[in-house]
């Protein structure tokens, strides 16, 4: 084997490995991606049970200071 042999191999094997990092990074902004939409929407949840609780108290307030 010469040199330009084994140069030409090393380029080809960094050359897959790149590939096959660059698959695992989509692969990966993908997964955060949709961890990111699911935590929204959980967030969307809490603030709106925090408020329908908020409203409830106020409501049962105004009830006994009317009553």
């Amino acid at each position: 084997m010469n040199k330009d042999d084994i140069e030409e191999r090393m380029d080809t094997r960094l050359n897959r490995i790149e590939d096959m990092m660059l698959k695992q990074n989509d692969v990966i902004d993908n997964l955060k991606d949709d961890l990111i939409e699911k935590m929204d929407a959980s967030q969307k949840w809490i603030i709106g049970i925090a408020i329908a609780t908020i409203l409830g108290i106020a409501a049962m307030l105004i009830a006994v200071l009317v009553a």
